[in-house]
């Protein structure tokens, strides 16, 4: 079985999972077996690779889940997305226009030095003010760039 085959078994079985750095979230923890526990260590990197290799702008439980709303859609214009391949992408979504609340932030940063840098994902509906907020709280004065901009201290 690949890798993408166990992600879905594990989604059917009622998991969630996601990276947080080097580590996989697994939501609900208490229920995984013992078995369950040791495959997703052994396999680890490629489970890692394969959820960031899946990268999406759209919530979950939201964008191409929702029903089409055909009626009245939107243009969203994506000026720069960067992915994790380190690609960059620029594009317009067509979205039905009751498919926005579920738009996610992404915004890539870049820590101070050889601290590394990510991507944040904002919750549906934060705006990138708000989610760049929650960059400056969590990495304050070691926080160099976001998008590619340098952050100024103020």
């Amino acid at each position: 079985m690949n890798i993408a085959d166990t992600i879905q078994k594990v989604k059917e079985a009622g998991f969630h999972l996601a990276v947080d750095g080097d580590d996989i979230i697994v939501t609900p923890p208490g229920k995984l077996s013992d078995q369950q526990r040791d495959y997703l260590r052994a396999h680890k990197p490629e489970i890692i690779s394969a959820l960031r290799a899946s990268e999406t702008l759209l919530d979950s439980e939201g964008g191409n889940d929702l029903p089409p709303a055909n009626d009245d859609r939107v243009l969203v214009h994506v000026p720069e997305y960067r992915a994790q391949s380190g690609k960059r992408y620029s594009f317009d979504l067509d979205l039905p226009r009751a498919n926005l609340p579920a738009l996610r932030q992404s915004l890539r940063f870049e820590l101070t030095g050889d601290q590394g840098g990510g991507s944040i994902l904002g919750k549906p509906g934060a705006s990138a003010d708000e989610v760049r907020a929650v960059l400056v709280r969590k990495y304050g004065t070691r926080l160099a760039s976001i998008n590619g901009m340098e952050v100024c201290d103020d």
